[in-house]
């Protein structure tokens, strides 16, 4: 383990990305690849970089960010972190509508396309969108290139 402590806040946040980019969201978006060849999938990624932390998590060295499960705190009621403010409860009603259509019809929505184009959803306060540079944004060539 690295001694987060003794870092600059731009090697902290290298470290994360790195930790983010080469550990989780490259081989998620490959497994959610090669999932597609035989069923439908849908992919986002959450991009609330202010999203509240539990109090554990708001003792790490670095800021968090967008990290992974902060967004269950939209979806459900999820103790121990600060409350969500207007602009996060207005994300948080529309995660629920996309979550409760997939439970319902099994797609999240009409403006949310399957995995195929490359395109994701990103689920950001003031609006989510589509994109479609989540390999260059996550460095998964590069990522890619270092497994073998």
């Amino acid at each position: 383990p690295i001694p987060t402590g003794h870092l600059t806040t731009r090697q902290a946040l290298a470290y994360a990305a790195a930790g983010t980019d080469g550990v989780y969201a490259c081989p998620a978006d490959r497994m959610a690849g090669a999932l597609s060849r035989d069923r439908p999938v849908y992919a986002y990624e959450f991009a609330d970089h202010t999203a509240p932390a539990p109090e554990v998590l708001r003792l790490v060295p670095f800021p968090l960010g967008a990290s992974h499960s902060l967004e269950l705190r939209y979806l459900f009621d999820v103790g121990g972190a600060p409350a969500l403010n207007p602009a996060q409860e207005a994300l948080s009603d529309q995660m629920i509508d996309h979550w409760s259509a997939f439970v319902r019809t099994g797609a999240p929505g009409p403006d949310w396309p399957r995995l195929g184009d490359g395109e994701r959803m990103s689920l950001q306060l003031g609006g989510s969108r589509m994109f479609d540079d989540f390999d260059r944004a996550h460095q998964c060539a590069f990522w890619a290139g270092l497994r073998g």
